[in-house]
């Protein structure tokens, strides 16, 4: 029986020769001289002209052996090494937690590599690698402080945040003496002030509405007079006219009766 290598992929599936390593089909023959033996061929039909024509019995082909499992970077087997020596660990200030040690034992460098072993262990080398960096710049930015002001905390036994001091400022400044405070009872003081303007502009409104009406009244009294003055007036004419004319019939009777 002649042996066949073939190409596999990642999970170990037969490849046949196309271009780019296109998985082969597996099928069963049923015929007189193979009955239930199975084989692998291109999966393309045989009417497709890119067909490579690949073709393997089951049992002749021989996998080339994958690798068990990655091989480690250097990065990743000196992680615990690296977490060790990391300046932010080294820098850090430390701060006696005996009272809350259950143990009371001190902590050395070979109890502490492998309380981080455990770590590394325990939550897996790509994730704490995969981390690694960020918890780098992070823990860096995080607890690098001042040399100064690291002393004077740790011999004061205070644990004050950089920020609290211009909080506190901030906090004890002066209000601005251009921004007045305000008070429920002056911006009480301010509505009524407001109100009572407003009022004062309505009652003088009003009285103007009522001096104009007055005054319309007035200019419509004297109109109605007037025209009642001029009707009597040529009442007046027309009883004049007539005392006129008698006076002039009068004057010639009595002239005739001279004559």
């Amino acid at each position: 029986m002649s042996q066949v290598i073939v190409k596999v992929d990642a999970h170990g599936n037969i490849l046949c020769n196309c271009h780019g390593g296109v998985r082969a089909a597996q099928y069963t023959s049923h015929s007189a001289k193979n009955p239930g033996r199975e084989f692998h061929r291109c999966a393309k039909s045989r009417d497709d002209s890119t067909q490579c024509g690949f073709f393997a019995w089951d049992d002749e082909v021989v996998k080339p052996s994958l690798p068990s499992s990655p091989p480690r970077s250097p990065l990743k087997r000196n992680l615990s090494d690296y977490l060790l020596d990391s300046p932010s660990i080294q820098k850090r200030p430390r701060i006696d937690d005996s009272p809350q040690s259950p143990t009371g034992f001190p902590s050395t460098p070979t109890s502490k590599k492998k309380r981080i072993d455990d770590i590394v262990q325990a939550l897996g080398q790509d994730d704490v690698f995969a981390s690694a960096s960020h918890s780098k710049f992070t823990s860096a930015s995080e607890y690098t402080l001042n040399p100064v002001k690291q002393e004077h905390d740790v011999e004061d036994g205070l644990a004050t945040p950089p920020s609290s001091l211009p909080r506190r400022m901030t906090r004890e400044a002066p209000p601005s003496p251009s921004r007045s405070r305000i008070t429920p009872s002056s911006l009480l003081a301010s509505i009524t002030n407001d109100f009572s303007r407003l009022a004062e502009e309505i009652r003088n409104l009003e009285e103007h509405n009522s001096a104009s009406k007055a005054t319309t009244d007035l200019v419509d009294k004297l109109e109605t007079e007037n025209r009642t003055l001029k009707e009597t007036l040529r009442r007046y004419e027309k009883d004049i006219a007539d005392l006129k004319n008698t006076v002039r019939t009068l004057t010639k009777v009595i002239n005739h009766d001279i004559g």
